[in-house]
């Protein structure tokens, strides 16, 4: 398999929208506000379209049906999502009173999204995981019919066009979207429209090389911090954000690969699915509100920098050598 480039400014990315979701819970949880944060479920919008773009930036030019590209692509992801799925579940039902044997079983089969109808599951940020493992086991079939398509340039904008109308009026109508199979739906459709835009980045041209200037970079993160009182306008600037990330060149890709960035970027995943064990904790902290969240946000980054050392990356390394008998695709990150 060729070794597609890296687009390292989207890792940088990935860790800022982490950082969001947990200042919205942290605020939430431990302030008894979102004002300052506006919607940080939004955020995970933003992670369905850009897994979409990723996994066709390294996987697109190969999906098939093949039993060797299935085997290899799906096994890469369970190696990639389910070690730290898998330690927050027990030390959810170890640790936190109340949990069920059910609810560990939901927790670690990665059923929430559709079966359960609980509003929250044991980890209340895995729900997420658990909707796009459904987008992981239709991408080998809609992959080949989506990037490989003859249509033209004018019908891939066209579609993140009506996307972004629709996601629009689903925020006006509806709001977040976080169990059962409205979940699955939005999980799916915004997965779909992330392979939409690496196609529109792939094809590039002249609308890439706007894209890449630090003038659009400017435009986009003017918009992003605007849309944080709109979730609305949050859900319809997430594709220019990823589009200006993986196209940018310029000062702005600079800024976003310095050191702590990237190393949030890395962790991210981590600070995503982990970060529900510290919350619950913090509540029983006898301390008063501001600093109870200051001592919760952390520990949320210190426990999740040791689970993504200790845990995540040797798990990893370990599944993917047991794995070796199915010939799995290898992935860079």
């Amino acid at each position: 398999m060729r070794k597609p480039s890296v687009l390292p400014s989207l890792t940088p990315l990935r860790g800022l929208a982490a950082c969001w979701v947990l200042g919205y819970h942290v605020f939430a949880m431990e302030l008894g506000s979102t004002l300052l944060l506006g919607r940080g479920d939004v955020a995970v919008d933003f992670f369905f379209m850009l897994s979409g773009f990723v996994l066709s930036h390294v996987y697109g030019a190969d999906a098939c049906l093949s039993s060797r590209f299935v085997g290899g692509f799906l096994w890469a992801r369970f190696c990639r999502i389910w070690p730290l799925v898998g330690v927050m579940a027990v030390l959810l039902t170890v640790i936190l009173p109340g949990a069920t044997t059910l609810g560990f079983l939901t927790s670690v089969s990665l059923i929430q999204v559709p079966f359960s109808s609980a509003p929250l599951p044991l980890n209340g940020t895995e729900w997420s995981v658990s909707a796009e493992m459904w987008a992981y086991l239709l991408f080998p079939i809609i992959a080949p019919a989506i990037l490989r398509s003859r249509s033209s340039q004018t019908a891939t904008w066209l579609i993140i066009a009506a996307y972004i109308m629709f996601s629009v009026l689903r925020e006006r109508v509806s709001g977040g979207l976080v169990d059962g199979l409205p979940a699955l739906i939005r999980a799916l459709s915004e997965f779909v429209l992330g392979m939409y835009l690496y196609r529109a980045y792939a094809a590039g041209g002249g609308v890439a090389a706007a894209l890449a200037s630090d003038r659009a970079a400017t435009v986009v993160c003017v918009g992003a911090v605007a849309s944080l009182y709109s979730p609305p306008l949050m859900v319809a600037v997430a594709p220019a954000v990823i589009l200006v990330g993986a196209c940018s060149r310029g000062r702005a890709a600079a800024i976003l690969n310095c050191g702590p960035l990237v190393w949030l970027g890395e962790i991210s995943y981590a600070v995503y699915i982990s970060q529900w064990l510290p919350l619950e904790l913090g509540t029983t902290l006898p301390f008063a509100r501001p600093a109870r969240a200051l001592m919760v946000m952390v520990g949320v980054f210190a426990f999740a920098a040791v689970l993504h050392y200790a845990v995540e990356i040797p798990a990893r390394r370990w599944l993917r050598g047991a794995g070796m008998m199915i010939g799995p695709l290898t992935i860079p990150r």
